[in-house]
């Protein structure tokens, strides 16, 4: 879909290992991932240089600092997926992001801090809910595409959206107000409310 790959392609995390990333990257990598069998190892170690590389170019993009967390959850979706569309265990991935974020704290000047964004159990959230997050996240971009683009753009946009308003019709929406579930504040409650309150405000503004 054309649409998801202009978002996807933003910042290239999965772009294939080249010579600089092994020079500068795979070195720390080889060092702190669980070796336990050589596929897995292998594995570990080509993510591991693909976020280190993705957290180094974030640190360095020309944006406040107070938008970060934009970097960071464009590099937790690609984790996500990475986890859920190529059978990689949860395991695996909680391990890389763990080592990373040693790394991380050892050179905090090199490579964007985004360990409190990820290291949680938010990998292990469902699929609708990440979905409707990464939904959110990008409504401004829809909402242009939508209106600016031609028509054969705007047919691949309303192609894409449908996922996301299948997840939210199966989600369920008997949650509290405030969001707060046996005393914390659910994230998939607020995805839920948050991609209502867009969703309905983008149709309102069409009428």
């Amino acid at each position: 879909d054309p649409f998801l790959e202009d978002i996807w392609n933003k910042y290239k995390f999965d772009d294939n290992v080249n010579n600089e990333d092994v020079q500068r990257f795979l070195p720390l990598c080889n060092s702190n991932v669980v070796h336990s069998d050589l596929t897995s190892v292998i594995e570990q170690i080509i993510i591991c240089t693909k976020l280190l590389r993705n957290l180094k170019e974030a640190k360095n993009r020309s944006i406040p600092r107070d938008e970060d967390y934009i970097d960071c959850y464009y590099i937790y979706y690609w984790l996500y997926y990475k986890m859920k569309v190529h059978s990689i265990s949860y395991d695996i991935i909680y391990n890389i992001l763990a080592k990373s974020n040693n790394i991380i704290r050892e050179r905090n000047n090199d490579f964007l801090d985004c360990s409190s964004y990820m290291l949680n159990d938010g990998l292990r959230e469902q699929e609708e809910s990440v979905m409707l997050k990464i939904f959110n996240n990008n409504i401004d971009v829809t909402k242009k595409i939508l209106n600016e683009k031609c028509a054969s753009d705007i047919c691949s946009c309303k192609r894409f959206i449908k996922p996301f308003l299948d997840s939210y019709r199966s989600m369920p929406n008997n949650y509290p107000k405030d969001c707060k579930v046996g005393g914390s504040i659910d994230s998939t409650c607020l995805a839920v409310k948050r991609f209502k309150e867009n969703y309905e405000k983008y149709r309102s503004e069409k009428k």
